[in-house]
């Protein structure tokens, strides 16, 4: 659980950096993965690469309204795109959270109770590479420092197993259903002692999803978090209590 706490320390730093000139807004680990595959087209046809017209990505607008990526039937999405889509509706409920507690004094310090929503982006930055071209995902573990990937796909259930640059193992087991728009993941940290599950589903109004963590040292990571996203915003619930893992199911 180091590396959850050296992100959590580093994302802590930045966020400091960010709200002293003005508000703080989250990294987005799949447009760090898509300026990547921009990096890899433009040395692949030796030009600058240009957007892909076909590409589809979920963002708010300043209304609070879904857009494309999250409004595409469910099983049109793949993998990838299905969670990029989920992130981005995350990633926004997160960020106002944030900012609605260091708003208030009294509050402020609830925003470092947010900062593990943000480690855990990077812990799992394999799915928003899933179903994608396997020179892309190579490059990409290399770029953030990750060898040795062993990489297989069996239908639905993606695994990808690596060493950090301290040697350190990490194995990603994710098990995506593009008829629910669900994701299943689970992510060993080193040892059985350090997993955490990460799963979350589509629903009728947005998304749920929940965070487990089962690490013996959590690392400055919540226990249990439950995420529920609307279009009108949504709930997140933190809890240090240890509860046992079960699938969500839709």
């Amino acid at each position: 659980m180091k590396k959850v706490i050296s992100i959590i320390a580093v994302l802590a730093l930045s966020l400091m950096i960010l709200t002293s000139c003005g508000v703080a807004k989250i990294p987005n680990i799949g447009k760090i993965i898509d300026a990547q595959k921009t990096m890899q087209t433009e040395s692949d046809n030796g030009e600058a690469g240009r957007p892909d017209e076909k590409e589809t990505t979920a963002d708010v607008d300043p209304g609070g309204k879904q857009t494309q990526a999250t409004k595409a039937p469910a099983g049109k999405l793949k993998a990838w795109e299905s969670y990029e889509a989920y992130l981005e509706q995350k990633s926004e409920l997160v960020t106002l959270a944030m900012e609605a507690a260091g708003s208030n004094e009294e509050t402020a310090f609830e925003a470092f109770n947010l900062m593990g929503m943000l480690a855990i982006d990077f812990i799992m930055f394999p799915a928003a590479l899933l179903g994608q071209d396997e020179d892309v995902v190579r490059s990409t573990f290399n770029m953030m420092g990750n060898t040795g990937l062993k990489y297989s796909v069996k239908g639905n259930e993606y695994i990808m197993e690596w060493e950090d640059d301290d040697g350190d193992t990490t194995r990603f087991t994710t098990v995506f259903d593009p008829a629910k728009e669900a994701m299943s993941s689970k992510v060993d940290l080193g040892d059985e002692e350090e997993t955490i599950f990460y799963d979350y589903i589509r629903t009728s109004y947005g998304y749920f999803a929940q965070i487990i963590n089962q690490s013996e040292d959590d690392g400055g990571f919540a226990a249990f978090t439950q995420i529920s996203i609307d279009e009108n915003g949504g709930v997140i619930g933190i809890s240090n209590e240890k509860v046992e893992y079960k699938k969500l199911n839709g």
